[in-house]
């Protein structure tokens, strides 16, 4: 009687409330089933607190509570049937941590990350950088671990080999490497959360060249001739670490240089068992960068037509839902929630489960009036419409989309699509299968809401 993607069940309570761009179109080859109970139930638990509250008994009967009939509720499913994943890469600089390392992951793919960093030549602690200063480049790392967590791995410390900028910089674009002079070498253990090392005089001298420097021009000179530090992931590298490059509170300690010279190690000695000393230690002389990137390599991204795969820095879904049902005619119901369901699978991950992985909890879905050339850009630089939150162990991400529904059941501009992207992009990894439209009960479907 109804249409092959358009289920009708009754929902039964009992109880008390409480950048180049690839698109890869979804189809779907199996029958449509019935919906799942567990949506029902989600659905009523949402839509009867309202009832409850519009339909009070107002006879003067204390404490008399009104259950709504059974029968006046419905659920309504719809199979997303038009779903395409979109290849869009992110920006990969100026974010608030910034990827260093490499894993090789057989569910994700192969990837290989090399942190770029550019100081400012400005500084609220340092006037001029001398001959006899020590340049220290001290590491500040999130404690997440993507990769071997009991690994230990080396960085190599060269120049980069050409210039860039943060802010145009792409997820799987690479930046050349000046491997001709090593400034430095540092071993990080995956529970390190800081390192430090300290940068050769050659590499310190051509800097203070610019840092010291009262010429107008310098900051252009500098911004166009100088390419920054650029950290390598030696061979054999197993994990891959986050770079704080933000702070979030004033109090934070981020990725800097530290300059230490003579005399400063002096006076700390004479002051070894004073209270100065402390304060000395937490107010060292320090240069923040400026601009800072991640160089990414990526290989071997599973396709597969069993699971929908999404990357926080790379995949958008767009879901084109069809709200148009001339057996069932939407907009002559009494619509009162609309959910998006996602169902994330852990099967593939759990085949590979040596490696560490950063679990995902949000989606996000941005509505635009026509798909952006540079979609990725877009969201990037705009705030989602709609958020879906998940526990850790939970598999489901149930978006409410009772707004947006309303809008293409009842509205003129009924032709909008979603599009949904897992996390944000904040230089964290995150990657997630959720079920396909070949799975019968857990496949991405929209569960709508009724009542009479």
């Amino acid at each position: 009687m109804y249409r092959r993607n358009l289920q009708i069940t009754i929902g039964k309570f009992s109880g008390k409330p409480n950048n180049p761009v690839r698109i890869e179109p979804i189809k779907s080859s199996t029958p449509i089933s019935a919906t799942p109970g567990g949506a029902t139930l989600l659905t009523l638990f949402i839509i009867l607190p309202l009832l409850f509250l519009s339909g009070c008994d107002t006879s003067g009967s204390v404490g008399g509570e009104i259950l709504p009939d059974e029968d006046l509720i419905h659920t309504i499913q719809i199979d997303l049937d038009d779903l395409a994943l979109i290849h869009s890469e992110a920006y990969s600089g100026s974010l608030r941590f910034t990827s260093l390392g490499a894993v090789d992951d057989p569910v994700y793919g192969s990837m290989k990350s090399t942190a770029l960093l550019k100081p400012s030549l400005s500084s609220s602690t340092v006037d001029t950088l001398t001959g006899e200063d020590t340049l220290l480049l001290q590491l500040i790392f999130d404690a997440r671990v993507y990769g071997d967590d009991s690994s230990v791995s080396v960085f190599d410390i060269y120049e980069a080999g050409e210039i860039w900028r943060g802010s145009q910089l792409r997820y799987n674009e690479t930046v050349d490497v000046n491997y001709s002079n090593r400034i430095a070498t540092i071993s990080v253990a995956a529970s390190d959360t800081t390192a430090m090392v300290e940068l050769n005089e050659s590499w310190k001298l051509k800097f203070a060249e610019y840092f010291n420097s009262s010429e107008a021009e310098s900051d252009s000179l500098y911004r166009q001739n100088f390419p920054g530090l650029a950290i390598v992931p030696a061979e054999g590298t197993t994990s891959m670490r986050f770079l704080k490059n933000q702070q979030q509170s004033s109090e934070e300690v981020i990725t800097s240089l530290i300059v230490r010279s003579p005399a400063q190690d002096e006076e700390n000695g004479e002051n070894s068992d004073s209270e100065e000393e402390d304060e000395e230690e937490e107010t060292e002389p320090t240069i923040y960068f400026r601009d800072w990137a991640a160089s990414v390599e990526k290989s071997g991204s599973p396709e597969t037509d069993d699971h929908l795969v999404l990357y926080n820095t790379s995949h958008v879904l767009r879901v084109n839902p069809d709200f148009s049902q001339p057996d069932v005619d939407l907009s002559s119901k009494n619509i009162v929630n609309a959910q998006l369901l996602l169902y994330k699978n852990r099967e593939p991950e759990k085949a590979a489960s040596h490696i560490s992985r950063l679990t995902s909890t949000a989606i996000r879905a941005h509505i635009f009036p026509e798909e952006p050339e540079d979609i990725m850009a877009r969201i990037f630089t705009s705030n989602p419409r709609y958020q879906a939150v998940a526990e850790e162990d939970e598999d489901l991400f149930s978006m409410d989309i009772t707004e947006f529904t309303l809008n293409q059941v009842f509205g003129e501009e009924n032709t909008q699509e979603l599009y949904i992207t897992l996390q944000d992009v904040n230089g964290l990894f995150y990657a997630n299968h959720f079920y396909h439209l070949t799975d019968p009960e857990r496949k991405p479907k929209i569960i709508i809401t009724t009542v009479e």
